[in-house]
């Protein structure tokens, strides 16, 4: 496995490579009659207008997204599909209340079998977890992400 994830990525590398462009270097036209570089025809002078009167909107724009999210915790969703006793499905969603905070619930369900030598048991159950988000990245300038706990 470890020989085709290699050759897999040095293939895909080297592909790449080809993807690189450089800058063209743009020349001035030359004459093939006189051998003579062609002067460019200078512009005709043009009439002074008015410039144009910029319009302001009156409605300022949103800077920072305050709001609703909601998600799907694929994870668990994936983990379903490879392990036969395990089922699960979690949403997950949050709503900023500041630049910094976050209300953050989890809504559920989960279906665990566990058969070993010494312990046989299956989990069954709907739960609900609330709590909050603090957000501890110090973003740039119009990013938006996020380290939390």
């Amino acid at each position: 496995m470890k020989h085709i994830l290699s050759s897999i990525f040095s293939l895909c590398f080297g592909l790449s490579c080809f993807l690189i462009q450089a800058q063209e270097i743009t020349t001035p036209a030359i004459s093939r009659e006189r051998s003579k570089i062609i002067a460019p025809v200078p512009e005709a002078p043009k009439a002074k207008t008015t410039p144009p009167v910029e319009k302001t909107d009156s409605i300022p724009p949103k800077i920072n997204r305050y709001g609703l999210r909601v998600g799907l915790d694929l994870f668990k969703l994936s983990r379903s599909f490879y392990e036969k006793d395990y089922k699960s499905l979690e949403i997950v969603s949050d709503y900023r209340i500041t630049k910094k905070h976050y209300i953050a619930v989890e809504i559920g369900n989960e279906n665990k079998t566990v058969e070993d030598t010494q312990l046989n048991f299956t989990t069954k159950g709907t739960y609900i977890r609330i709590g909050f988000d603090y957000n501890f990245y110090e973003n740039w300038l119009d990013m938006e992400n996020k380290i939390f706990v």
